[in-house]
């Protein structure tokens, strides 16, 4: 049976390539083989010798290996394959260029953008990441959340003519993936927003720790639009990348000014010199990161699992940014959870919809009218799974891992 070709995934699959992303890294976040994403390239006349550098990629590159940096770590840095990066600089010394490598597998680290020289930052948490269960708004003033952490969407508040009793303290988001997913744009004002934001706070006082932006997420699905298997349909918002991290800069000055520090700033990009770059942009408008209690990131949920994906959290972290993971799942907390201070996701929906019920979940019981045959709107099995995956990550930091 011939392959389905989605050119959605094809163009995103050269789109990553030119920007100097490796096959092997691009064959990873996608769930692809290398071998199709050589096909992919092939067939769109990519040439796989030569890869478009930008002149800032360049520089940036060059600056990092002249303080010290190795080639590697320097190409990760400035958003480009290894091997890449050294056809750079060979050219770049062939052109008469003088730059010494740094040998061996210590090195120097170089000054960041976004934290200061005179501070350094712990790699690691010394304790797992304050976990936000993502629920139904439903269950939220339920009895056996009273100590659970949740988290909760601004999307399924907004619409309330009576705001619901919350039985614990939670995080709110913003709902922004599916606004820009099903309208390519926020289709309510900062100041709507704000104003009510304003007032969850006034009613929910200390109980909503913080609220999350209306940031612009960063994915090549968000920008173009398409369509993705399980999720639906993208309008796409024709914006770049630099773009969106712009309006999601501007509208966190709006609403910090609007509502106050408990709007948290929100990282966004794809590679990690986007996300630099984004930081870089928050220092400029007068918000320094490293000042902050907590920075979310995004863009990375979907990905969260990859490499890629843990060379960011690890390197903003030793930047001194106190990140919050959105959406991650068990996979992508085992990985790097320690260099989170917190994380927020409803994985476990995904996980019970492929599971049988709980043991006597096919029928009526307490806090059941009828029985169920899969728990995905089950508030036992979404505790139970928070559970285990908190047992697991403390397990993990003490050095023993549950299978």
């Amino acid at each position: 049976m011939p392959r389905i070709i989605d050119p959605h995934v094809d163009a995103m699959i050269i789109t990553r390539f030119k920007s100097g992303e490796s096959t092997r890294s691009i064959a990873k976040g996608l769930g692809k083989s290398i071998q199709t994403v050589y096909n992919t390239l092939e067939r769109g006349g990519v040439d796989l010798k030569r890869r478009s550098v930008s002149e800032k990629q360049r520089a940036r590159l060059i600056d990092l290996c002249k303080r010290g940096m190795s080639v590697s770590r320097a190409a990760t840095w400035s958003g480009m394959s290894p091997s890449t990066a050294t056809r750079v600089i060979r050219e770049y010394r062939h052109s008469g260029g003088a730059l010494t490598l740094q040998k061996g597998r210590r090195e120097r680290r170089p000054s960041s953008s976004i934290l200061p020289a005179s501070r350094e930052a712990p790699t690691q948490q010394t304790r797992p990441p304050l976990f936000y269960l993502g629920v139904s708004i439903d269950w939220a003033s339920h009895e056996r959340v009273v100590d659970v952490p949740l988290f909760i969407s601004f999307r399924k508040l907004r619409t309330r003519r009576r705001l619901p009793d919350i039985a614990t303290h939670f995080a709110l988001d913003s709902g922004g993936f599916t606004e820009l997913q099903m309208n390519g744009r926020w289709t309510i004002s900062a100041h709507e927003y704000a104003e009510k934001v304003r007032k969850m706070i006034s009613f929910y006082k200390s109980k909503l720790m913080w609220v999350a932006p209306q940031d612009w997420m960063c994915e090549p699905i968000i920008l173009a639009g398409g369509h993705v298997r399980g999720v639906g349909r993208f309008i796409g918002t024709g914006l770049t990348v630099e773009e969106h991290q712009t309006r999601t800069v501007r509208n966190f000055a709006e609403l910090r000014a609007e509502v106050g520090d408990r709007v948290i700033p929100v990282l966004q990009g794809f590679h990690l010199h986007e996300y630099q770059r984004c930081a870089q942009m928050y220092l400029d408008a007068g918000f320094d990161l490293t000042q902050e209690p907590v920075v979310g990131l995004g863009t990375v949920c979907r990905r969260q699992a990859t490499s890629e994906a843990e060379v960011i959290v690890r390197a903003l972290a030793r930047d001194g940014v106190r990140l919050h993971g959105f959406g991650f799942k068990k996979t992508g907390l085992i990985a790097c959870g320690d260099a989170l201070v917190s994380a927020d996701s409803m994985a476990w929906t995904v996980d019970a919809r492929y599971q049988p019920p709980l043991p006597g979940h096919e029928y009526p019981g307490p806090g059941r009218s009828r029985g169920h045959a899969r728990c995905s709107n089950c508030i036992e099995f979404a505790l139970a799974w928070r559970d285990s995956l908190i047992a697991r990550l403390e397990n993990r930091k003490r050095g023993r891992h549950l299978e």
